[in-house]
């Protein structure tokens, strides 16, 4: 990720100021993907608002979605990165803490319903034979079923 010392040097040392909390080292994988996400989220808002005039999404939600990128912006590239890498175990359980209570809920909430049906439009193999949108139910056989494109299940011989 960021790092701004490469190989076996160790941490960067510290000045006599202590950590420097304004420096961000932002890595280009983590920025690419983080745009590309904002980008794929508002142009299917702009589409969707294209095609249904009426609809459109609330800016609490779209405020909400943009606040999770940013969660992940911050953790990832920022000095609680840094200080996680270098210095600290805890930090680097905080980090782990923005990433897994702050952020997801920010991006779900901040995610339309139609914009997750779109996304998730993958039909599942369920324990019925047959898949319901409404309440799937995947059956432990869902490999064996996706294999053959059926949700028969395998007969066994005695």
């Amino acid at each position: 990720m960021a790092h701004a010392v490469s190989g076996p040097q160790g941490p960067p040392p510290l000045g006599p100021d202590g950590f420097d909390w304004t420096l961000w080292n932002a890595d280009p994988v983590v920025v690419t993907g983080l745009v590309l996400l904002g980008a794929a989220y508002v142009t299917l808002a702009l589409r969707h608002h294209r095609n249904h005039p009426v609809e459109g999404i609330e800016r609490v939600k779209a405020l909400s979605f943009f606040a999770g990128l940013a969660v992940l912006f911050g953790s990832l590239t920022g000095p609680v990165h840094d200080l996680s890498d270098y210095y600290l175990f805890s930090a680097h359980m905080v980090q782990h803490l923005l990433l897994a209570f702050a952020m997801p809920p920010l991006l779900l909430y901040g995610t339309p319903g139609w914009m997750l049906s779109r996304c998730c439009a993958i039909r599942a193999c369920c324990a019925s034979g047959a898949s319901s949108p409404a309440r799937p139910r995947p059956s432990p056989s869902s490999t064996w079923c996706s294999w053959r494109g059926t949700c028969r299940r395998p007969t066994t011989s005695r």
